[in-house]
């Protein structure tokens, strides 16, 4: 109970939260002089990547957001969009929240189209419950779609990636590989290892690569071999530029 209230604050309500305080008081009593009373100080759970500090988010519009959720009903509010002129005032048919890295999006359909959209939630103002119920696109089911599509960026489906590696930068992906159906040859007398595996093309799949620089080299697919090429031509090209004098 403590973990929890520790690490589910910013997934739940805060009318639940505040419905389960006497659960985590009772926790603290039950845990005191037990030897485990300070378990939930003594675990951490640490980013494999830079965490970014998450965007404000409007204490109104988080509870609206919450309430009508739980009671499956629209919401109306205004979003801005990234790179939009103007915020743009509509109704919202809520279908489930996702948490991506330090951002917070409202899985949703607008006003009466049924293709689904993500909206940052630090981008909502002026939001509103409504007494209208929420309407679900037919055969909709939300863990389904994050398992599928969600929480992908860009998808593109999915491919079979072939990489070579330095082989000691990949060596902790023998005990937690990247797919089920991996496969990682020894070192050959370079140190280079061969990673083979079936992997979603998306944004999170090119960062991953991009990250390693030097020490990957992508075989196959070509077009993401050569995606990365390009990639990589221009930033070595941009840093040769800063180098030179004047």
């Amino acid at each position: 109970m403590l973990l929890a209230q520790e690490h589910l604050r910013q997934f739940l309500p805060k009318i639940l939260l505040n419905e389960l305080v006497p659960f985590f008081d009772f926790a603290k009593q039950e845990l005191a002089n037990s030897g485990w009373e300070n378990w939930h100080k003594r675990t951490a759970i640490l980013p494999t990547s830079l965490s970014l500090l998450p965007p404000k988010v409007s204490a109104d519009v988080l509870d609206a957001v919450h309430l009508a959720l739980a009671k499956k009903t629209c919401l109306r509010g205004t979003y801005h969009a990234k790179g939009g002129k103007a915020a743009k005032e509509m109704k919202i048919h809520p279908l489930g929240l996702l948490v991506r890295g330090s951002v917070q999006y409202l899985i949703c359909t607008l006003r009466d189209y049924k293709d689904i959209k993500h909206l940052a939630l630090h981008r909502l103002s002026t939001v509103i419950t409504l007494d209208e119920p929420a309407v679900a696109p037919e055969g909709f089911d939300f863990a389904g779609y994050v398992a599928t599509t969600g929480s992908k960026y860009h998808a593109q489906g999915q491919i079979r990636l072939v990489a070579r590696f330095e082989a000691e930068t990949i060596e902790h992906l023998r005990d937690t590989p990247v797919s089920i159906d991996q496969q990682m040859s020894e070192p050959d007398p370079e140190g280079w290892a061969t990673l083979t595996a079936t992997l979603d093309s998306d944004e999170t799949l090119r960062w991953w690569l991009l990250g390693f620089g030097s020490r990957v080299e992508v075989i196959e697919p070509e077009d993401l071999r050569q995606e990365l090429a390009t990639e990589l031509a221009g930033a070595a090209g941009r840093y040769r530029r800063a180098e030179q004098p004047g």
